[in-house]
């Protein structure tokens, strides 16, 4: 019985992550948008289609030779809209959201380029690490304190 109770611990501590419970509405929501855009397909738009084709009483009855393609492609044109709908609110939606949240760091670069050498080095860097040169002081900081000057060592010229 131990083990039921651990399992169960378990069990609970999976099922009730934020993940795990966001998943299971996004797929119920899937499946109740299929639902709304199957009915636009089969209701409204198929039946349509078949007022402009000539000599056809519904689109279920449209053929090529035996083969029956008007509910193929009433399927066809369910899933380009699924498709279109979900690009839509994934990569418009998500996307505006997430630059209205996360904006873009105004610090601007953390690096300079040595003058000497062309490497990259940080801001407040006085010497590069890469050749050694004496670098000419950064410019004073927004809160009026000047960055540390580095050891006060001379480079070889």
């Amino acid at each position: 019985m131990r083990w039921l109770s651990r399992w169960w611990g378990e069990f609970t501590g999976f099922a009730l992550k934020g993940n795990v419970l966001e998943l299971a509405v996004a797929v119920v929501l899937g499946g109740a948008f299929q639902g709304v855009v199957d009915g636009l397909v089969t209701h409204i738009i198929m039946p349509t289609l078949s007022y402009v084709t000539p000599g056809a009483d519904s689109y279920a009855s449209w053929k090529i030779g035996r083969v029956e393609v008007g509910g193929f492609l009433a399927s066809v044109v369910n899933f380009a809209l699924i498709a279109l709908a979900m690009f839509l609110v994934i990569r418009k939606v998500v996307g505006s959201i997430r630059k209205a949240v996360d904006p873009p760091d105004p610090s601007g670069p953390t690096t300079k380029e040595c003058p000497y050498c062309l490497s990259k080095i940080p801001d407040p860097a006085t010497r590069c690490a890469y050749c050694t040169a004496d670098l000419p002081a950064p410019p004073a900081s927004p809160k009026g304190r000047s960055p540390s000057r580095g050891s006060g060592r001379k480079s070889k010229p």
